[in-house]
């Protein structure tokens, strides 16, 4: 009692002489609780400061407790077989300990190779058990055992492991299908599996932007028609997948398939100058008898050049709308728009400019046959086509400037490398190169962004 009395007295002491230093002192009401005390000094490092150097003068020696570490904790783990099949359960047990002492009511997590398999709590004796299905497929696999004590527990967490041997049959599965199909006919597969018991087969036909996933049973052998009306052509891989089923181990087998369509034959003609404001002059005609579009430019032309047309060239284009068998395919011709609203010339200049077109007509057609046969390969895209005839629309501009005609003798890059002087924006000449290389020599289509900036980069040549 008498050292409770001491030890008030000595805090209430400490609070005076503090109020000395501190300009805003703590208020306590009596009767003094020595723990709330001490509290409030430890949680204010200038105060707590001021009291050891005040304590240290009194001679009063002050010892503040650290909390507990946490304690070290011990856990093994045992399985009941040394290797199992595939598919059959084991019984994983072990106990908990800290310091040789067993942890009750504790959770303890069963992992197989990583994966959370299970989840237990130690009993009164620290041991723990949990009856594991194991469905891995591989020859060997770690079992552990693993203890994560909760944010402020008094322990630490601990891990044990041991391996256990996996038994199962392989599988092996061949499968035929031919490397071509027509687009929209259907692609005949036959799988073959060993043992041949029934099994869940999965199937996939895909590229980057496109899909099929079909799931079916079968035993032994099976024949599968899968429909490509809802694919584009294109080159797939075609990949079957059996997942592991009990003692039977998973199997897998892919090729590639290229799905092919034909092109119909489109012609398209047009007469050498249009008039803004009226019907364009142009006949087209498509073998065999499949929907198309027409396109001014970038735009749908269904009747009249619009007003808002600039005058100078312009492309027609002639566009089949894909439908299997048939992909797209395009035809286009040049015409040179005169707007009157635009043309501040007189008449003369306009008669000029239409007995001109007849010429630069057949110089710019030429220009696009030159671009599109020295292409490895023909277009097979409305995009690809489109960004063959930017680029001679950009060769023609240089051409005219330089006196310098494209041949197909020479790549894309060399012509452009012996006009560059002559372009006002030789980045934008580049750039135009670029995507039509991308619609030439790359399996990847240009987007209709690039597209769209190859026609502004032409302007600006």
């Amino acid at each position: 009692m008498r050292w409770r009395l001491a030890a008030a007295a000595a805090v209430a002491v400490l609070l005076t002489a503090l109020s000395i230093y501190k300009p805003s002192p703590p208020k306590l009401v009596a009767p003094v609780d020595i723990e709330k005390l001490a509290e409030l000094v430890k949680s204010d490092p200038a105060l707590l400061e001021e009291a050891v150097r005040f304590m240290s003068e009194l001679g009063i020696n002050l010892t503040l407790r650290a909390p507990p570490k946490p304690q070290p904790t011990a856990i093994t783990i045992s399985i009941n077989a040394s290797s199992i099949w595939a598919g059959d359960r084991v019984l994983v047990t072990g106990v908990l300990t800290s310091r040789g002492k067993p942890l009750a009511g504790q959770t303890v997590a069963v992992l197989i190779d990583g994966v959370p398999a299970a989840v237990t709590v130690t009993d009164s004796r620290g041991r723990y058990n949990a009856t594991v299905a194991i469905s891995v497929y591989r020859p060997r696999v770690n079992v552990t055992a693993v203890y994560l004590p909760l944010p402020g527990s008094p322990y630490m967490p601990s891990m044990a492991s041991a391996h256990l041997s996996v038994l199962y049959h392989a599988t092996t599965i061949a499968i035929s299908a031919p490397s071509q199909v027509l687009w929209g006919a259907p692609l005949a597969l036959n799988i073959t599996l060993d043992p041949p018991a029934e099994r869940r087969i999965n199937i996939i036909v895909s590229n980057a932007t496109k899909s099929i996933v079909l799931s079916i049973k079968a035993q032994g052998s099976t024949s599968v028609r899968i429909p490509t009306g809802n694919l584009t052509p294109g080159t797939y891989k075609l990949t079957v997948y059996v997942p592991g089923m009990g003692r039977l181990g998973p199997a897998s087998a892919t090729r590639t398939v290229n799905i092919t369509a034909e092109r119909p034959i489109i012609s398209l003609s047009a007469a050498g100058v249009g008039l803004a404001g009226f019907l364009p002059q142009f006949a087209v005609k498509v073998v065999p008898a499949v929907n198309i579009s027409v396109y001014l430019g970038d735009r749908p032309l269904e009747g009249p050049i619009p007003l808002d047309t600039p005058t100078g060239w312009a492309v027609i284009r002639a566009v089949s709308t894909p439908s299997p068998p048939y992909a797209s395919a395009t035809a286009s011709a040049y015409v040179f728009v005169i707007n009157p609203l635009q043309i501040s010339a007189v008449i003369a200049a306009v008669l000029l400019a239409a007995k001109l077109a007849q010429g630069r007509l057949k110089r710019i057609t030429d220009l696009v046959r030159e671009v599109v046969e020295a292409a490895p390969r023909r277009p097979h895209s409305v995009v690809e086509e489109e960004a063959l005839a930017v680029l001679a629309r950009a060769f023609y501009k240089l051409g005219e400037r330089s006196g310098l005609w494209y041949s197909r003798k020479m790549t894309y890059r060399e012509y452009a490398s012996s006009v560059e002087p002559y372009a006002k924006d030789p980045v934008c000449l580049w750039r135009v190169v670029y995507i039509a290389e991308k619609a030439a020599y790359s399996p990847y289509s240009p987007s209709a962004v690039e597209i769209r900036e190859a026609w502004v980069c032409t302007e600006r040549l």
